[in-house]
């Protein structure tokens, strides 16, 4: 019987984490229009700890390293199964090691990351001129940025210690994210 569980619940879970998984395809926002952005120096030789949650939608945990304008991204699920791996770069782009086994576009992922961790004039410098990065900074602590036009609000992140609620108001979905280091 504890054979047969250990067996099932394994099962039962990875299944239950791809259907969470299932999210829909999502691409990047053609009135966002921004172009991915080189990892800046200050990130060389950083590892990071995430865990991305698409509200209702499921999540998954990042294991993100920059080594040498690289940025490598490892995604697994809770129980520690490998979901997908890639590395990107500003040069070669993205290199799908491991596809995921579920429709996300990994582009989406890194424009996430870039927009919500990198500095302020490289997420500008990857915006059209028409959209600009806003942020409001509390005694050197980021407490909140926006990508907006002169009329609307496009992307809402929002820093709370170590989560972030990214808001993209034009296609609809929210990212919740987790620093565990």
């Amino acid at each position: 019987m504890i054979k047969s569980l250990r067996l099932i619940l394994p099962v039962c879970l990875i299944c239950y984490l791809l259907g969470c998984a299932s999210i829909k395809q999502y691409f990047i926002n053609a009135s966002l229009n921004y172009q991915l952005q080189p990892v800046p120096e200050q990130f060389n030789l950083q590892s990071w700890q995430q865990v991305l949650e698409f509200e209702g939608q499921g999540s998954f945990i990042c294991q993100i390293e920059f080594v040498d304008q690289q940025m490598n991204l490892v995604a697994l699920s809770a129980a520690g199964l490998p979901l997908m791996q890639l590395t990107w770069s500003a040069q070669s782009g993205v290199n799908l090691i491991q596809p995921p086994p579920f429709e996300l576009n990994p582009q989406l992922i890194i424009r996430d990351i870039q927009l919500t961790h990198w500095p302020v004039l490289a997420v500008q410098s990857g915006l059209p001129a028409s959209i600009s990065v806003r942020q409001i900074v509390a005694e050197n602590v980021i407490i909140s940025r926006s990508i907006e036009t002169e009329t609307d609000k496009l992307i809402d992140i929002r820093y709370f210690n170590q989560n972030i609620e990214f808001n993209d108001l034009t296609l609809n979905y929210r990212l919740f994210i987790k620093q565990l280091n």
